[in-house]
């Protein structure tokens, strides 16, 4: 509606309407991106400290493996220690037997 003195009253009340529409948008999408920065943050926090704890893991890891293959050569060799002295003890034994 026009008035007399030439203002539109409807087009500064339609203004003003887009005004605070696009202030409340601003407002939710800078809340938006707010929380996005923190869930970003919170993430990378969280990788990090994932990354140091696979890495310590992963050294743990590395330590163990190289003392099972130790252990486990020797238990190869005590093995093959035992199949000896199981054979030499089973000759001893067939001998002893064969005597009256």
């Amino acid at each position: 509606m026009i008035t007399n003195d030439g203002n539109s009253t409807d087009a500064g009340v339609g203004q003003k309407v887009r005004t605070v529409v696009g202030l409340v948008l601003l407002a939710v999408i800078s809340y938006e991106v707010g929380l996005s920065h923190g869930r970003a943050e919170k993430n990378a926090r969280e990788y990090a400290e994932l990354r140091a704890q696979y890495s310590a893991l992963k050294t743990e890891y590395e330590r163990d493996y190289a003392q099972y293959a130790a252990m486990k050569n020797q238990c190869d060799q005590t093995l093959a220690q035992y199949s000896a002295l199981k054979a030499q003890y089973d000759r001893i034994e067939a001998r002893t037997q064969k005597r009256p």
